[in-house]
């Protein structure tokens, strides 16, 4: 995820107060460096949640009520009392964050599509006595940049406006960064949230099977479209989805179905992923995380996706598909595939900030159809790594069906 921000003084009068509106969304543990490998490429996240957007500021008028007419003279900003700081100690140094208000308090981006970049804006007001100095903006993570705003000054009762670009990576989950506000004279930083849902058309609830220390392997998972429209569930990894009170030959394509699984046949050698095949055609694939012992990645190379999701491809095609690894320090020599279902080549290499694009053509074998998975490896001169990757074959006339 990469994080763009620019930051444009603008000075106003002090405006009324408004509440937030923005409810927080969760946010995933992590507990490797690989942050326990992101969900991959082609899945959008039991009970169905409400659909977030960008927060929107500001109330309708009620229904029926006149419409205000425009004043001519401007309506003067409420008073409002300077936060309270503790005394500068002996050093002029204050043992507190600024005394800055973020109006809205979380920048939340709601679902955003894998690889979108978007932006939204929040007001830095100065609730002190005295002016304010911003002296360094850092995000929490590698993965977010910022713009250099030191030196700009917020006097008492203005506000800077701070804009910030959110690059949704290609890893469908929820996301959060925290961007820290350091203020000369102030021994503390001020912080806030910036989230995200990266999400395709389509998701699971949960995302994730989690089976791990003798978990129990099954359960029921929701599907449903982000954007309420009908789909088909075509099959669950080649075999016909068992559904929870809908009978698939007499009812209507649905926005969400519930369907069991269980996975207690794999025994002790689950697959990385369920793989769901769909009708909708921004998400033929959508792949269920399997969490267990022999499916946690070991990362050797930083990536920001630890699996390839193909999705849906002509018979007797190929695709090409891209790799991004944090900069590894030596090349990149070879890609392959471990598995005769599928040839996997290196195209070609460019490091773009800090990152390594590596793009990789994938041709299956020509007797394949429905849904497949292989194993796909990185090789540098010094280490190597394996990662999941799958996709469905279909012609575009072949309608919804199992493999």
């Amino acid at each position: 995820m990469i994080l763009a921000m620019s930051l444009v003084v603008a000075l106003a009068p002090l405006p009324p107060v408004e509440p937030s509106a923005i409810a927080p969304s969760p946010v995933t543990a992590l507990e490797t460096q690989a942050q326990d490998a992101p969900t991959p490429a082609g899945t959008p996240q039991p009970s169905p949640r409400p659909e977030r957007t960008a927060p929107q500021r500001g109330d309708a008028p009620a229904p029926g009520a006149r419409p205000t007419p425009p004043s001519t003279t401007p309506t003067p900003p409420r008073p409002r009392a300077p936060m309270p700081e503790p005394e500068p100690d002996e050093d002029g140094m204050i043992d507190a964050p600024p005394p800055l208000e973020v109006d809205p308090p979380v920048l939340d981006f709601g679902f955003i599509a894998p690889r979108q970049q978007v932006t939204g804006k929040v007001k830095l007001w100065n609730r002190g006595r005295n002016p304010v100095r911003i002296i360094a903006v850092q995000p929490s993570c590698k993965c977010t940049t910022t713009n250099d705003v030191t030196d700009q000054d917020i006097a008492p009762g203005e506000f800077v406006e701070l804009e910030a670009g959110l690059d949704a990576a290609n890893s469908p989950q929820p996301r959060k960064a925290v961007i820290k506000i350091l203020a000369d004279k102030y021994q503390r930083v001020l912080e806030f949230d910036v989230r995200g849902e990266v999400a395709y058309p389509l998701r699971a609830q949960p995302g994730t099977f989690n089976i791990v220390r003798g978990q129990e392997q099954s359960g029921r998972v929701l599907i449903e479209s982000i954007d309420k429209k009908p789909f088909r569930i075509c099959n669950v990894h080649g075999e016909a989805p068992q559904y929870v009170n809908f009978d698939p030959t007499s009812g209507e394509p649905q926005s969400q179905y519930l369907i069991a699984w269980d996975l207690k046949k794999y025994g002790d050698a689950p697959p990385h992923y369920w793989l769901i095949e769909t009708d909708h055609p921004d998400c033929p694939l959508l792949p269920v995380r399997i969490r267990h012992e022999s499916t946690i990645p070991r990362p050797v190379f930083r990536m920001k996706d630890y699996a390839m999701n193909l999705g849906r491809m002509d018979p007797n095609s190929s695709v090409e598909a891209e790799i991004l690894i944090e900069d590894p320090g030596e090349p990149i020599l070879t890609v392959t595939s471990a598995s005769d279902r599928a040839r996997a080549e290196m195209i070609r290499t460019e490091v773009v900030d800090g990152w390594l694009h590596l793009r990789v053509r994938i041709t299956p074998r020509k007797d394949l159809e429905g849904v497949f998975d292989f194993p796909l490896v990185i090789y540098s001169p010094t280490k190597d790594m394996e990662i999941p990757a799958f996709g469905v074959i279909r012609s575009s006339d072949a309608g919804c069906r199992a493999s």
